[in-house]
């Protein structure tokens, strides 16, 4: 199946360093993370995909995770039966033109680390 690169955040990472960590492994591709564009959680995870802009890299399988990496248009993308409803609908939402949750510098409190805050800009 073809799915959009991911993975789970490590201790003491950021998610969007998580995002940039695993676009890099898995396709060899620099990203920008940009907007929260959908969560979707369970009893086991939470899963927040963001929208990325290409920074740089050329895209190659990493041969673990995955066999090939493909880019294609997305209309293709949400016509094919190899691309899982999860994935379309994430296609769907980047394309929504909504303005989704954008990063919102805050002060936190300074015990509990680093925070981060999103909303609707």
């Amino acid at each position: 199946m073809l799915i959009v690169p991911g993975g789970y955040v490590k201790i003491g990472e950021t998610p969007m360093d998580a995002l940039k960590r695993e676009f890099l492994e898995e396709t060899g591709i620099v990203v920008e993370p940009g907007k929260i564009i959908a969560v979707r959680f369970n009893s086991h995870d939470w899963y927040v995909a963001f929208s990325a802009d290409y920074v740089s890299g050329e895209a190659v399988s990493d041969h673990d995770e995955n066999d090939e990496v493909l880019w294609m248009e997305t209309e293709e993308a949400l016509l094919r039966d190899d691309v899982p409803n999860l994935t379309k609908e994430l296609i769907r939402c980047a394309l929504s033109g909504a303005k989704g949750l954008v990063p919102i510098p805050y002060q936190g409190n300074p015990k509990n680390g680093k925070g981060y805050l999103y909303g609707v800009d």
